[in-house]
């Protein structure tokens, strides 16, 4: 694994994932910023978040939509593209929303577009 550091910077961030298997391709989008807390993660912490198997895992989306599809990350391969930091951590959650809001919108277009 190589990267570079700037990847552990917390903030909102944009990142896509192409995941690769024998024989299935797919594309994930994603953003920091939580929806129920004034937290953004760096890319790299989600990236451990993603893909936990375990039953009691929380923010696992990626990892629980390639099992739905019958694809078994351990064997696929993986690369992510992380923009950002886009807009630092906030100190309140009130700074937080219309900042994750925005985020939020540029991944939904990225999704659509892709």
């Amino acid at each position: 694994m190589k990267f570079e550091g700037a990847l552990l910077k917390r903030g909102f961030w944009l990142y896509v994932w192409e995941i690769k298997g024998d024989s299935s391709h797919h594309v994930y989008v994603g953003r920091t910023g939580d929806t129920s807390s004034p937290r953004a993660q760096s890319p790299f912490k989600r990236i451990g978040q993603h893909l936990d198997p375990s039953p009691n895992a929380k923010g696992n989306a990626l990892g629980r939509q390639l099992r739905n599809a019958g694809v078994n990350h351990e064997e696929c391969t993986f690369e992510m593209v992380a923009i950002g930091p886009i807009f630092p951590e906030q100190t309140s959650f009130a700074g937080h929303v219309p900042v994750r809001n925005q985020v939020a919108a540029l991944e939904r277009a990225t999704a659509d577009e892709l």
